[in-house]
């Protein structure tokens, strides 16, 4: 089976998806054991002295004591273990156990957990997987203008509720939640991502929704692709950006923190903050090109087996690495034509940014960067990544 989170590639008994830690099974650790009490139970003369046949009487009176003080230790066992292991699987048991547990930690007495819009959870949503491609295709389409509905209800702001549907409309996307991200940042976003796509004359939209929520501090924002429902056929899944509104929500805080970054190389040379979503979509232009080339479709896989594929090849970095290993062939041909010294792929990717050494995939997305800032005094690896891109897009129908 596949982790529903990011499509890694998990054994059937799985319970957390060790890519991504996301709970994929039932947490046993919430069910009650109740075969061990039941064996409890039977062994009625669990530590009971059998009686001497001289003193009948005053054994069945030891007897009896010990079997009264066995029930009170069996009732107490079983208390101590509703208590610490009841089955709160589904909102509905949660909601029940809560009305007399109020102050319990499952129950959120935080009125910020109790009330937080989970942008990224469907499962609400049901899905008819008897249904035709185009009638699952409708299904999703409908779940997530749903979705962006009741996320701008929670919102309740108008200025958000604009500027999704700015975003929206001016990169084709399907519903974006960008709601406590900072306003003055995500107006840059919006304008920098046009440009963008304008820049490489992208011609389909690379993710369905750009949605925000609460991440660790460390994680500014990333890609991914999420599965809504599937059936033996194909699966309907959507393509992301999430931004992390804990970093996002100060731009002043994240213009310092983007700032110290940049003069530590971190960062492609002359970026600004809102680049940090470009290089998120930078991965998704990473993903749009490497999936049709394998005549995948948006929203939509019909082939189960072409789903299992895509993802071990996508997981293999597969595109950005053979963009890497043909741009660092190309600057060496290049210096090798002007009498220059060859140089090592390595010092090429750090030439980009400390952060383009990480993985072939993060080369790519900040080779993106580099080249959208700062065209032809980008690195030289990032000028040639670009044009292989450029070739690629020009290929499959794009530039």
């Amino acid at each position: 089976m596949y982790c529903p989170k990011c499509g890694n590639v998990l054994d059937d008994n799985s319970k957390f998806c060790p890519r991504c830690g996301y709970r994929v099974g039932n947490d046993s650790t919430k069910e009650i054991n109740i075969g061990v009490i039941k064996d409890l139970s039977k062994k009625s003369d669990l530590n009971v002295v059998k009686p001497k046949k001289n003193n009948v009487n005053n054994g069945n009176v030891v007897v009896a004591l010990l079997l009264v003080i066995i029930i009170i230790i069996l009732v107490f066992i079983l208390a101590v273990a509703i208590k610490n292991n009841r089955r709160v699987t589904t909102k509905q048991d949660i909601n029940e156990y809560c009305k007399t547990h109020s102050t319990d930690t499952i129950c959120g007495n935080k009125e910020e957990e109790k009330n937080d819009f989970d942008v990224l959870d469907f499962s609400s949503y049901s899905f008819d997987v008897s249904t035709s491609k185009e009638g699952f295709v409708n299904q999703v389409k409908d779940a997530l203008t749903s979705k962006e509905e009741e996320g701008n209800k929670y919102c309740n702001n108008t200025t958000y509720t604009k500027l999704n549907s700015h975003l929206d409309k001016s990169l084709n996307l399907n519903y974006s939640y960008t709601c406590n991200v900072d306003e003055i940042y995500m107006n840059n976003v919006v304008n920098r991502l046009n440009d963008f796509y304008r820049e490489l004359k992208i011609p389909e939209a690379l993710v369905n929704s750009y949605l925000v929520g609460r991440r660790e501090p460390q994680v500014y924002a990333d890609f991914s692709f999420k599965i809504l429902g599937f059936n033996e056929n194909y699966y309907g899944y959507i393509k992301r950006i999430y931004i992390n509104s804990n970093t996002f929500s100060d731009y002043d805080v994240v213009k310092k923190s983007y700032e110290r970054d940049l003069t530590s190389k971190f960062h492609p040379k002359n970026s600004k903050p809102e680049d940090v979503i470009v290089h998120e979509t930078a991965h998704a232009l990473d993903y749009y090109i490497f999936t049709k080339k394998m005549n995948i479709e948006n929203l939509v896989i019909d082939d189960t087996s072409k789903y299992g594929s895509m993802i071990d090849s996508w997981n293999n970095q597969t595109y950005s690495t053979q963009v890497v290993k043909e741009a660092v062939k190309r600057v060496n041909d290049n210096l090798r034509a002007e009498g220059k010294n060859a140089r090592t792929e390595i010092s090429l990717r750090e030439e980009i940014s400390g952060y383009a050494k990480q993985l072939y995939a993060e080369t790519f997305a900040e080779a993106m960067v580099d080249y959208f800032v700062n065209k032809d005094n980008a690195s030289p690896l990032s000028i040639e990544m670009y044009k292989i891109v450029e070739q690629d897009l020009i290929s499959l129908g794009g530039k």
